[in-house]
């Protein structure tokens, strides 16, 4: 004996595709200034960031240069020279930090204490102006650093 067939359904009914002309452009406009906002933070902190690293370098390596000169030379001057030298490796924003008279690098090297324990001190202070201004960042970065001259005078 053969199986009865099964019962016959209804023709499914036609599918009406819609056009969506456009779709993709305005997913696109909706997520373009929330991507570009991201894109200017990650900026934005990447470069504040760098310049603070870089203000971090500039004075435990001038102050290291002037922890290590012999007694005949003035570690002050070494000092400055060297986070001078620094920092305009990078010429942030056009600053020149060997310029005495730049007013967005001040950089301030003193000596103090006596042997055994002189130290040298440096301090770098820059103004960051900021790349894009829609994040909230400081207006200056600043470091001081303190070494143990290794040649007591």
């Amino acid at each position: 004996m053969t199986a009865p067939a099964p019962p016959k359904l209804p023709p499914a009914p036609p599918v009406v595709r819609r056009r969506r002309r456009g779709g993709p452009a305005i997913e696109f406009a909706l997520v373009l200034p929330v991507f570009m906002l991201i894109v200017g933070v990650i900026f934005e902190y990447s470069w504040y960031f760098f310049m603070r690293s870089t203000v971090m370098s500039a004075a435990t390596t001038g102050c290291r240069a002037g922890a290590v000169v012999p007694p005949d030379e003035d570690p002050t001057d070494v000092a400055e020279n060297q986070v001078g030298q620094t920092m305009n490796t990078y010429s942030f924003f056009g600053m020149d930090c060997s310029d005495p008279e730049d007013e967005n690098c001040t950089i301030a090297v003193s000596t103090s204490g006596d042997s055994p324990s002189e130290v040298i001190t440096c301090a770098v202070a820059v103004v960051y102006p900021g790349l894009t201004g829609i994040v909230p960042v400081p207006s200056a970065i600043s470091f001081s650093t303190s070494r143990i001259f290794e040649v007591q005078r």
